[in-house]
């Protein structure tokens, strides 16, 4: 078991940063709450022993009120700091072993599996899969510049911790910054228009955005090192000179000079 003594379950009894319930127009698209419930699983495996962990990528997208339906479930967990995500993964296998189970990665080299939801009927016709699972990426802290957010900084929206809007913006723009770059791999390198749509659609969410225009919280120390502040802005030129209708966007909340 994976115990953190500081943190306690949360998802059902949230703290108090809570967000109002996102809008997603009429009714949520039953893939996304597919998703949403496989996520719901997991948070509460995860705060029943004590880590405390925030969706991200293009659930954490919806939940704010993006409408693309995602493809997959991302964690980023926050368990004790000598603990990996591995070790995450295993405690989740464990405690549901008839619902998760981990993957050997196809990679002959790699030292990490892959951790898997079996999915039931439902799911599977309701998720149009073809597999019997689902894939759950697992990351901690330090990854890809990933932040460790403290317990009473987590975010809740609709009862799912999510990161936070002006993280996951930047971390959206880190993404199609590494998959462009990855020309040789053309599934991965395809992701860089849904990281692009994704990253669309957040600048169009007006109540999130205009709070980055009125505040400093690129500066945030707590979510962004001052390495991490700097290199965003250099996907952003970069971006912008790819597609300048970001160019004004990110000049408003204040990225961008």
């Amino acid at each position: 078991m994976i115990a953190n003594p500081d943190n306690s379950p949360s998802r059902l009894r949230p703290r108090h940063l809570v967000e109002p319930k996102p809008s997603y127009g009429s009714i949520v698209p039953p893939q996304t709450q597919c998703l949403l419930n496989i996520a719901g699983e997991i948070v509460d495996i995860l705060q029943e022993n004590g880590v405390d962990c925030v969706l991200f990528g293009g659930l954490a997208c919806t939940l704010y009120g993006s409408e693309r339906v995602p493809n997959d479930v991302d964690l980023l967990t926050f368990p004790l700091p000598h603990l990996d995500a591995e070790d995450v993964k295993k405690l989740i296998s464990e405690a549901s072993p008839g619902r998760f189970h981990l993957k050997p990665s196809r990679n002959k080299k790699a030292t990490w599996k892959i951790l898997q939801c079996i999915l039931t009927e439902q799911e599977k016709l309701v998720l149009s899969s073809l597999s019997n699972s689902c894939k759950i990426d697992i990351l901690t802290p330090g990854t890809k510049d990933l932040p460790r957010i403290p317990s009473n900084r987590i975010m809740y929206l609709d009862t799912y911790p999510v990161m936070q809007f002006p993280a996951l913006l930047l971390h959206k723009l880190q993404a199609w910054d590494d998959r462009r770059k990855q020309v040789g791999y053309a599934r991965q390198y395809q992701k860089r228009l849904l990281d692009l749509e994704d990253l669309d659609r957040l600048f169009k969410l007006g109540e999130y955005v205009t709070r980055l225009r009125s505040s400093k919280l690129w500066q945030d120390r707590g979510l962004f090192s001052e390495q991490f502040e700097e290199a965003s802005k250099i996907r952003a030129l970069e971006l912008c000179e790819s597609y300048p209708e970001f160019a004004g966007r990110f000049r408003s909340v204040r990225l961008l000079t």
